[in-house]
């Protein structure tokens, strides 16, 4: 199994980490692909327990990290589980447990594994979290003369704002919703609630090859589900062509040109991992 792969991994701010993380596992006869969006930080500094990176963008890594360890062999939801108790203690220890219920970490997600059933045929298990995003296509794409060049991304970068610029009736509700998600009552997100680890939406899907696989967050997928720039179908076959920056630089462009809403961010951490099946 040797697909083309392509990663992207846009943050907003200059000096704070993006708060997503996207990854990849190779095995024999199958592999793992992944998608985190840590969830943007509440807190009035965006450094509340580690001195170079949110708690949303740690809680990210961490869960990453550990995923090729849960693959084996297969990704499982009951070790995650574990390894959520082993990330709750290490956040608690490193926070003196003295950070309020809303500002703890909590994480959308999505893992992507991909096995051979026949040289022309993928087995495809999805678990999703959340609002992270996956998409396939089947069939070969178009080629394009400018696909192997990169897209020169659009970086401009926003200034961090207390409590990721929400205030007021807003930020109260986003309070209160990140503490009923810690207690595991609503939503389907990660968190540093290990039952968090069972919330997994579960699918099976089999694709023929050619294929093309595209993993990512909601930073990109506002490309279809907020601005309606595009279908879904459109922004894979832009990525497949002409590479993820493209399609990146497409919702960047839009943003630009947009007046900043008080109801959410301006803009969005962006990541996305492409995955070609000849």
């Amino acid at each position: 199994m040797t697909p083309e792969i392509q990663c992207i991994s846009q943050g907003i701010y200059k000096s704070i980490p993006t708060e997503d993380v996207v990854g990849c596992h190779r095995r024999s006869q199958s592999m793992l692909v992944w998608a985190i969006d840590g969830a943007s930080t509440l807190s009035a500094s965006p450094f509340t327990t580690f001195g170079d990176i949110s708690d949303a963008g740690w809680f990210a890594r961490k869960i990453s990290d550990a995923i090729p360890k849960l693959a084996t062999p297969s990704f499982s939801t009951s070790r995650l589980h574990r390894q959520l108790h082993t990330i709750r203690r290490e956040y608690f220890d490193a926070s003196s447990e003295t950070n309020p219920m809303h500002d703890w970490p909590v994480a959308a997600a999505t893992v992507v594994e991909i096995a051979t059933v026949s040289p022309a045929r993928l087995l495809v298990s999805i678990h999703r979290y959340a609002d992270c995003f996956e998409l396939f296509h089947e069939g070969r794409t178009a080629s394009n003369p400018d696909h192997g060049v990169p897209a020169r991304l659009i970086q401009t970068f926003d200034e961090w704002k207390p409590h990721s610029g929400f205030a007021g009736s807003e930020l109260s509700q986003l309070r209160s919703r990140r503490c009923q998600q810690q207690r595991n009552e609503f939503g389907s997100a990660l968190t540093l609630n290990p039952v968090s680890a069972f919330n997994a939406k579960r699918i099976e899907l089999t694709l023929n090859t050619p294929a093309q696989i595209l993993v990512g967050t909601d930073g990109l997928s506002r490309a279809w589900d907020t601005y309606g720039l595009m279908t879904k179908a459109e922004a894979l076959k832009l990525a497949a062509e002409s590479g993820l920056g493209a399609l990146l630089n497409a919702v960047r462009c839009h943003e630009a040109s947009l007046a900043h809403r008080a109801d959410r961010k301006r803009r969005d951490d962006a990541s996305g991992i492409l995955l070609s099946f000849d």
